[in-house]
């Protein structure tokens, strides 16, 4: 029998592969959280023994085995999604690759600890595509975002975000290579002029905290607006450490100043009443 917290599971793990860790911890956000990790365990065990998940071990260069990770099969795509849906590809039912076993384990920190974030002030995560589900274009070519998202405020407005990865592995500057920052951030921009809708590219550096400042620099020169600031980047291991990452200044903008995604702003009634962060109202402010 599914029952409506499986439905919840199936939900998370179509976003992002996960761990029994990091599904413990996004179950937070589950109106029937679960009570212990080997609660957890128990009924990914469980759902993979009927078919409807599948579980691989991460690789590791430590001593002992790498942790599960998990993601759907095609019979809990379709108890999502119905009979008669579009099926998704092979690669997103598939066992991942070793060289994407880091790439995919940090992205699942960093949306588990967005998804937990924003649940805590009562935003709403909107229109969510997962690693390249989203086709955008620039100009005759296109971008395929590692995630995004809206989030969506108590009081009605809505920002977009696409989330990008940085592993360290890419050059920076560079005009032949493809995939390098130059040309990535130059996509970005070039959609940015060609669409109306606004848009923050989030720039999540995993390894090398140093390239962080290098992108934002390149981002900061190439911007053919500068009085709109496209790119915000943060270093993963601060991410993660922030209690409240959407509202404190762990975040960098184009010009490497600190700033937070949003800025909370409590109304004078609940100044008076010296609230606790996560329950201040979500000003209509997005840095």
């Amino acid at each position: 029998m599914v029952t409506e917290r499986d439905i919840d599971i199936f939900r998370s793990l179509e976003r992002t592969p996960l761990t029994p860790e990091q599904l413990f911890r996004l179950g937070a956000t589950f109106p029937e959280p679960f009570p212990t990790l080997n609660r957890v365990r128990r009924r990914l065990q469980s759902l993979a023994g009927v078919g409807q998940v599948r579980g691989w071990r991460y690789a590791t260069t430590g001593q002992g085995s790498g942790p599960l990770y998990y993601k759907l099969t095609l019979d809990a795509y379709r108890i999502l999604h119905g009979h008669d849906a579009t099926l998704p590809t092979k690669r997103f039912l598939q066992e991942l690759s070793i060289a994407r076993h880091h790439h995919t384990r940090s992205l699942a920190d960093f949306l588990v600890h967005t998804l937990i974030a924003a649940d805590r002030l009562r935003i709403q995560i909107t229109d969510f595509h997962p690693e390249n589900a989203l086709r955008i274009t620039a100009g005759d070519r296109s971008l395929f975002p590692d995630a995004s998202f809206s989030l969506l405020l108590p009081n009605g407005f809505r920002f977009t975000y696409f989330v990008e990865l940085d592993n360290s592995t890419e050059p920076i500057r560079s005009i032949e290579r493809l995939d390098s920052w130059q040309q990535k951030l130059h996509l970005y921009y070039q959609h940015a002029i060609d669409n109306r809708d606004r848009f923050k590219l989030l720039v999540v550096t995993t390894k090398n905290s140093s390239r962080l400042s290098h992108i934002l620099d390149l981002a900061y020169q190439l911007n053919p607006n500068p009085k709109y600031s496209l790119v915000s980047g943060v270093a993963l291991p601060e991410y993660l450490a922030t209690s409240q990452p959407l509202s404190s200044a762990c975040f960098h903008d184009e010009r490497n100043m600190r700033m937070p995604l949003l800025r909370i702003v409590a109304s004078p009634n609940e100044q008076k009443l010296k609230l606790r962060p996560e329950q201040l109202a979500v000003a209509a402010a997005a840095c």
